[in-house]
C-alpha cells in the first residue's frame, strides 16, 4: 500500500490537522487507495482529535507512527517557552534527523485510527507534506508555512533591535537556527504560503518556488441551526492562552453582557457550552475570542466575524508578527487593556464589513477560498506524474 507522510511542526494541533486534511484531499481527488502516516505527537489526546475533525470513512486510511511522534515531541513546546524551543533546535535537531531517517529506511509500524497495525517500507512512500517542518525525511516535500521559520527568526532580529519586542532572543542563537531552517526550507519542493498569513502587513517578494494561495483551510458550513447570541471561543493548547488575564477577562466580560460561550468539544474551558467550529457561521455568533493563530483567524474570516484577540508580552514572535497582519488588514480586534472592552461590540459592528471585503477579495484572486482544496490541486496538476 502506497502512503503519504505528514510531517508537521510539534506545536499545537493546527498543524497536524491541516496537513493530515490536505493528504486525505490529495488522496481523493487521485482516487486511489494511499495510507497517510501522521507522528502520534500527542498520544490519545492527538488520536480523540482527529476522529473529531476528520471522516470516520477515513480512519482505515489514516495511520499513526508512535516513534516518529516521540521524535518531534522532544522538539515540542507546549506550555514550555520560545527560547526553550531555539535551544532544543540548536541541539537536538541533527539528531533527531538521523533517528527519523534511520526510522523510514528500515521500515516502521503504524496503527489506523481503526486500531489496524501495518508495516510500511521506504519504497512504500510516495512523499511528505509538511508543515513549518523542523525536521526533513530525505523524501520529496511539499511544504505548506504561514510564514518560513528563518523569516520570523530574522523578523524577530530586527524587531527587538528596534526595541519593538521586549522580550530578548540572544542574536548568536537566533542566528544558529536561521541556518537550521534556511538549510530545511531549501529541501522542499515547493512552499505554499496562504493568504492572510504572518507577513501579510508588508510587501514581500515571492521566491521561485513560493506559491501565494488561500487560506490553509477547509470552508465550513453552519451545522448547527439553534445557537444563542454568543462569542466561540478556541483555546489554545500553549500556556499563553489559557493563562492569561485579558483572554479571561475578554469571555468574562461577554458573559456578563449575557452572551452565550461556546467552545469546541472536549475543551476544558469552565462555564461554557460545547459547539463544532462550523458553529462560528452561524449569524448569532458575533465574534470569536482566540489567541491570534491562523487556523482561529480563518475559521473567523470565512465566516465574517473578527477576531478578538490580545496582545501579551511573553507570546511568541510568531504571534506577535500575526498581531500585525490582524491590525494592518483590519480582521480582529486587540485587547491591549481592559478599557477596550467597554465599547466591544461597537468595534465588532465596525471591523466587519472591512473583513467582508477582505474575503470577496481573497475569492476574487484566488476563485476559491478553501486552500487545503487549491493547494491539493496545485500538487496532483503539476507535480504527481502517477502513483
Amino acid at each position: 500500500m502506497k502512503a503519504i507522510l505528514a510531517n508537521p511542526a510539534p506545536h499545537g494541533n493546527g498543524p497536524y490537522l491541516r496537513i493530515t486534511e490536505l493528504a486525505i484531499q490529495i488522496k481523493n481527488m487521485l482516487k486511489e487507495d494511499i495510507a497517510i502516516i501522521v507522528p502520534n505527537i500527542y498520544g490519545e489526546k492527538q488520536k480523540r482529535i482527529l476522529k473529531n475533525v476528520i471522516s470516520e470513512r477515513e480512519f482505515p486510511n489514516v495511520y499513526l507512527d508512535s516513534y516518529f511522534g516521540e521524535l518531534l515531541n522532544e522538539l515540542n513546546y507546549e506550555g514550555g517557552d520560545y527560547l526553550e524551543r531555539l535551544e532544543k533546535i540548536v541541539s537536538s535537531q541533527k539528531k533527531l534527523e538521523d533517528k527519523l531517517r534511520a526510522h523510514i529506511s528500515n521500515g516502521f509500524i503504524a496503527t489506523s485510527l481503526s486500531g489496524k497495525d501495518k508495516v510500511f517500507k521506504m519504497q512504500d512512500l510516495l512523499f511528505e507534506i509538511n508543515h513549518n517542518p523542523i525536521l526533513h525525511t530525505g523524501l520529496e516535500s511539499y511544504s505548506t508555512t504561514i510564514g518560513k521559520f528563518s523569516e520570523i527568526l530574522k523578523e524577530t532580529k530586527k524587531l527587538q533591535k528596534s526595541g519593538e519586542f521586549s522580550k530578548l532572543y540572544e542574536e548568536k542563537l537566533l542566528e544558529k537556527c536561521i541556518g537550521i531552517a534556511k538549510n530545511l526550507e531549501s529541501k522542499q519542493k515547493v512552499i505554499y504560503i496562504p493568504q492572510p498569513s504572518t507577513f501579510s502587513y508588508k510587501e514581500n517578494k515571492k521566491k521561485k518556488n513560493e506559491i501565494y494561495t488561500p487560506p490553509f483551510l477547509h470552508v465550513f458550513d453552519c451545522g448547527k441551526k439553534d445557537v444563542d447570541l454568543s462569542v466561540y471561543v478556541i483555546v489554545s493548547g500553549v500556556k499563553y492562552t489559557k493563562d492569561n488575564s485579558l483572554f479571561l477577562k475578554t469571555i468574562k466580560y461577554f458573559k456578563n453582557l449575557s452572551y452565550t460561550i461556546y467552545c469546541p468539544p472536549n475543551s476544558s474551558l469552565e462555564g461554557t457550552s460545547p459547539a463544532l467550529p462550523e458553529t462560528i457561521a452561524h449569524e448569532n455568533v458575533v465574534a470569536v475570542v482566540a489567541r491570534a493563530g491562523w487556523s482561529s483567524v480563518w475559521s473567523a474570516l470565512f465566516c465574517e466575524k473578527p477576531i478578538i484577540t490580545y496582545y501579551d508580552e511573553e507570546d511568541d514572535p510568531e504571534i506577535r508578527l500575526n498581531i500585525k497582519t490582524l491590525e494592518k488588514l483590519n480582521l480582529g480586534i486587540v485587547i491591549r487593556n481592559d478599557k477596550q472592552l467597554k465599547n466591544i461590540e461597537e468595534q465588532i459592528n465596525e471591523i466587519k464589513p472591512k473583513i467582508k471585503n477582505y474575503k470577496e477579495r481573497l475569492i476574487k484572486k484566488f476563485g476559491k477560498l478553501d486552500g487545503i482544496e487549491y493547494i491539493a490541486e496545485h500538487i496532483i496538476k503539476n507535480f504527481i506524474k502517477n502513483v
